[in-house]
């Protein structure tokens, strides 16, 4: 590496030496010249750039001849000075002799002070120490992440804290694996979600069966004695007789008494109480045979005392 040396590569680069690189040159386009004279038509193709500059190389950057009086010339061996005596005095400044301070014409101008209280100037310096603050602030809560997780079970318990499982948090808390650690917090999140959904889904059916419950006995009490419906009650059996065309449920008892008894939800909630009373009659009637049919089946198999069986 040579210091000082000036930036004018057509005087002391070796390879731009007219006896190397003008000569490259002409050697290359004669070689050009006599390739297409062989070929049907004046067309290269890649394969031709080797074999063409082989053949110029050899008569240009190939002669030891040629390459040391390019060095010898420009003043690499033997090394001296002449580049400087080449080059013109404003692109050359001479190092070697004395400054003594006196010299104001080539002194650089004083710089002028940098905004930085107000205007885009201001604006900028703050986002430089915003980003730098943030920097200082990543740093430190890395350093807060190592220093809790000295041990393996801090380290554990760090990871435990990741609310989301995902690369993004793993690495932020200083994990880069997909261990037994990760497995088995993925599996315990997977079956707390689960017997949530179950419990979610026990919940509804027996807030379903709850209601159906209370609109089975508000059906006896149409069936039975309807002046003695409540307003839930009401609610209930309108609620279940209401299709898309009809009007919405209303709050008051001698509006929903109105929608009640008057058709069409008056026929449907009647259609509603006689199929629960042949359901509920025929659950009964299951039930009882469940009781008493194998006694009875059992007195029909079972012959009087009094008769001998031949």
């Amino acid at each position: 590496m040579c210091f000082g040396v000036p930036y004018a590569t057509h005087l002391w680069q070796v390879g731009d030496a007219s006896s190397l690189n003008g000569v490259f040159k002409s050697e290359l386009t004669r070689a050009k010249r006599d390739y297409i004279k062989h070929r049907s038509a004046p067309k290269f193709e890649p394969t031709d750039i080797v074999p063409l500059t082989n053949v110029a190389f050899n008569k240009s950057f190939g002669r030891p001849e040629s390459v040391k009086k390019a060095i010898e010339k420009r003043g690499w061996n033997p090394l001296n000075y002449y580049l400087l005596t080449v080059i013109p005095f404003p692109d050359a400044i001479d190092l070697t002799g004395s400054n003594d301070g006196n010299d104001k014409e080539n002194e650089p101008p004083a710089m002028k002070k940098i905004n930085i209280n107000q205007g885009i100037g201001s604006f900028y310096v703050n986002l430089l120490i915003e980003e730098e603050l943030k920097n200082e602030g990543r740093k430190k809560r890395n350093q807060e992440i190592k220093d809790e997780q000295k041990t393996k079970q801090q380290k554990i318990e760090s990871i435990k804290k990741i609310t989301k499982v995902s690369s993004a948090q793993l690495a932020s808390h200083n994990h880069f694996t997909l261990d037994e650690t990760v497995r088995d917090m993925v599996f315990e999140r997977n079956a707390a979600a689960e017997a949530a959904h179950m419990a979610t889904e026990q919940r509804k059916r027996a807030a379903d069966l709850k209601k159906t419950e209370f609109l089975n006995n508000s059906l006896k009490k149409f069936s039975e004695c309807p002046n003695g419906l409540t307003v839930p009650d009401l609610k209930a059996i309108i609620t279940a007789t209401t299709k898309a065309s009809d009007s919405p449920v209303k709050k008051k008892k001698e509006e929903l008494q109105q929608q009640l008894f008057c058709e069409p939800r008056y026929s449907r909630a009647k259609l509603l109480a006689e199929e629960l009373r042949r359901t509920s009659n025929a659950e009964a009637a299951a039930a009882l045979l469940a009781m008493v049919g194998p006694g009875t089946t059992a007195a029909k198999e079972t012959p009087p005392n009094n008769i001998t069986t031949v």
